[in-house]
Formats: structure tokens, C-alpha cells, sequence
């Protein structure tokens, strides 16, 4: 028996193991009408060496939650550097670490269409393409063979990925690396790759432009806010799409779950169960705790699972709170919950396709009328409470 036959289609996360361990290649991964890939049987014929059951990140029993006894405000210093990051420039940092030491680096980039896929670098110049939040499913392709490789061959190796991924790479390398450092993030779900293609597609569309003119993509763009961050888009010497989290089409739908790859309902990888040395988020909140950190340029939250790390982190680069698990959970609930299906997912992924993307998104992303009626309300009482002085100005 093989994964096909012991995974469910909709539990699959599409990370790609089974593919990479399978000794006579009789797995490869296809996608589906949405770019999602799945790992489908070639013709050639099947050993049934169980390999592949192995390495599945689904297949592997779910331990229970343990919470993490060091937790830690996090903000790098170099501000160049934390304002090309999503928040507080942990990854530039390692990165930078393992770079100096002759390692290897493994993470997401868009490729020259921009598409989302994993690759490597050993050089520092390369890192700025590594930066930064990626809303799309990252193609891994196979970045668990060759981070074996490099650590077989004595390599420091830091390896950065969705839980799922990280999970599945821990099973993947069946043993542990002392050279292997393993990094995930509090994630809310992968979006589908042909739900960004086609925004991008109508974006430049819409300013007469082609996939071809684009120079720059930034999803958590910073320059404004870091709570009020946007998404940026540059093409031909211009910025085409500026818009912040409340008013991106995009990043609309990915918040209300609408095109999130079917296992994220139901992840596989949460409560830390992907024993990654590091997990880094957003510290939301942040300033009700820790104000003397927060700038509004970005605080990470870091969940050190692997204690001699925290060595490597306390360097004059980084400015480091110890903080309570609890005031980060609080709104990183993904943590531990998975992302709610929206109700109309079907619907949206069976059409959009053949629609214009912020017209026909707005069918189901808008809040209901009763919804928008108590919120005017709420409003309106707010303004009323307010001192006359002030509500004048």
C-alpha cells in the first residue's frame, strides 16, 4: 500500500515527501484545476516499500500541545533590514548567521513569473528575494534532497517553511542533522496558486501591462504601518497596486479563508507538531505588553523550541523581551485552530476563474447587511460617547 491509498485527497498538504523518497520514482506531484498538487502513482511499478507512508506529515499521529517554555519578543536593530522583512527581521538574521558560516539557506521566492517556489542560496546578496511573507503555496520541488545532501556532506543547512513542510522534513531526513537548523511560522493556510495567477493577471490587465513588466511584488509592505501593512506592486518604474490589508482583493479572500488548499481546514501540523528549533509570528498586540520594542515597524513573536538557539539570538543585532505564551497566542490563535472553510469556497474556486477578480470577489467577502448595520451602530454610539470637543474636530 502506498500514500495514495492511505491519505485522503482533501488531507494531503501537498508537501511533496513521498515523491522525493520514493527509490524508483513512481510518485509525482500533479496539479489540480486550482494548482494544487497532489502526489500521483507514474506507470512504473510500486515496490510497496512503505517509504512514502513514512514521510507524510498527515499519517504521523498529532502529539499533543505542549507550550513553549521560552518565548520571546524579537525586533532586529538594523532597520534596513526589518523594514524589508514582515515583521521583525528574525529570518534576515539567521539567515545572515548560517550564511557567514559557509551554510546554505532554503526558503520561498517568486520565480521570474511569480510564482512561489522553494529554492536555495549561499549567498547573502540573494537573501532580499528569500524576505518577506509569501501568500501562495510554495512549489518545494526538491529542496528535502538537496538540503540532505548538503548536510551529508557536512553543510550548515537553515530550512524555512510552512509547519507542514518543516514537519514533513523531519520525517523526510529520518534522523537528526546537528547542522540542521529548522524554522516554521504561526500559519493561517496556503491560498491557491491560480487564484493569485489570475489576480495578477487582471492587475496588469488593468494598467495595460503584462506579467513581463513587473519589477516588484511586496505583500507586507511597511512603509505606512506595519499593523495597516500592504500590499505593493511595481511594474515599468511604477507602483500599480498599493493597498493595505483592509482593501486588497486579495488579501480580502485569503483572510475570509475563500481559496485555501482543503488540508488547511484541518491541519495536520499545528500545536508545534512539526518540532521545528524555531517558531516566529507576528506579535500582535505587542504594544500592550512591551511598548518600550514596539515602533510600529515590526516585533516577531519567537517560540524557541531547541534552547541552544537562543544563544545565536541573543546577539547586539537583536533586541530580545522574554514574554508570556499566552499574551502571543492571543492573536495567533492559528497556533492551535485551524483556518474555518468558508461556506462559499466551491462556489468562488468553480468561477472565478472566468470573472473579473475584485468584482466578483466582492460577492463574498462583504460583510451582511446585518453585520454592516451593527457595525454603522457601533459607530455611531462610539461618536456619541465622545467628549463634544472632540467630536467637533
Amino acid at each position: 500500500m502506498n500514500v495514495i491509498d492511505s491519505v485522503e485527497r482533501k488531507d494531503c498538504c501537498g508537501c511533496s515527501a513521498c515523491v522525493q523518497i520514493c527509490p524508483e520514482g513512481c510518485l509525482e506531484m500533479k496539479a489540480d484545476r486550482h494548482s494544487f498538487c497532489f502526489p500521483e502513482l507514474t506507470d512504473r511499478s510500486c515496490l510497496d516499500c512503505g517509504l512514502c507512508q513514512r514521510v507524510c506529515p498527515v499519517l504521523e499521529k498529532d502529539g499533543e500541545f505542549v507550550e513553549p517554555q521560552e518565548v520571546y519578543a524579537v525586533r532586529n536593530l538594523r532597520e534596513q533590514v526589518r523594514m524589508k522583512s514582515s515583521s521583525g527581521g528574525v529570518f534576515a538574521f539567521l539567515a545572515g548567521r548560517v550564511l557567514d558560516e559557509g551554510g546554505v539557506v532554503f526558503a520561498a521566492r517568486f520565480d521570474s513569473e511569480w510564482r512561489v517556489v522553494h529554492d536555495c542560496t549561499e549567498r547573502a546578496e540573494d537573501l532580499p528575494r528569500f524576505m518577506g511573507s509569501k501568500y501562495v503555496q510554495s512549489d518545494i520541488g526538491d529542496c528535502f534532497t538537496r538540503a540532505r545532501d548538503y548536510l551529508k556532506n557536512g553543510r550548515r543547512v537553515l530550512f524555512v517553511g510552512t509547519p507542514c513542510q518543516i514537519k514533513a522534513l523531519r520525517l523526510f531526513l529520518n534522523k537528526p542533522y546537528d547542522k540542521l537548523t529548522t524554522v516554521d511560522f504561526v500559519c493561517h493556510g496556503v491560498p491557491s496558486p491560480s487564484v493569485w495567477r489570475k489576480y495578477l493577471e487582471d492587475v496588469v490587465k488593468k494598467n495595460g501591462m503584462t506579467l513581463e513588466d513587473i519589477q516588484d511584488i511586496t505583500f507586507r509592505n511597511k512603509d505606512v504601518s506595519w499593523r495597516r501593512y500592504s500590499v505593493m506592486i511595481r511594474a515599468k518604474d511604477r507602483t500599480i497596486v498599493r493597498e493595505d490589508l483592509y482593501h486588497n482583493a486579495y488579501l480580502r479572500g485569503f483572510l475570509k479563508n475563500l481559496y485555501l488548499r482543503p488540508s488547511c481546514h484541518d491541519c495536520h501540523a499545528r500545536n508545534f507538531s512539526s518540532l521545528s528549533d524555531i517558531t516566529v509570528c507576528d506579535f500582535w498586540g505587542v504594544d500592550n505588553y512591551h511598548a518600550q520594542i514596539d515602533d510600529n515597524k515590526g516585533v516577531s513573536a519567537v517560540f524557541v523550541h531547541n534552547p541552544s538557539l537562543l544563544d545565536v539570538l541573543k546577539d547586539e543585532q537583536m533586541m530580545l523581551l522574554k514574554t508570556d505564551f499566552r499574551k502571543v497566542y492571543a492573536a495567533n490563535t492559528s497556533i492551535s485552530l485551524s483556518a474555518k472553510k468558508h461556506a462559499k469556497r466551491e462556489e468562488y474556486l468553480d468561477n472565478f476563474s472566468d470573472r473579473n477578480f475584485e468584482r466578483y470577489i466582492k460577492r463574498f467577502i462583504r460583510k451582511s447587511f446585518s453585520k454592516r448595520v451593527k457595525r454603522v451602530v457601533r459607530r455611531a454610539v462610539a461618536v456619541l460617547r465622545k467628549p463634544k470637543a472632540v467630536r467637533r474636530k
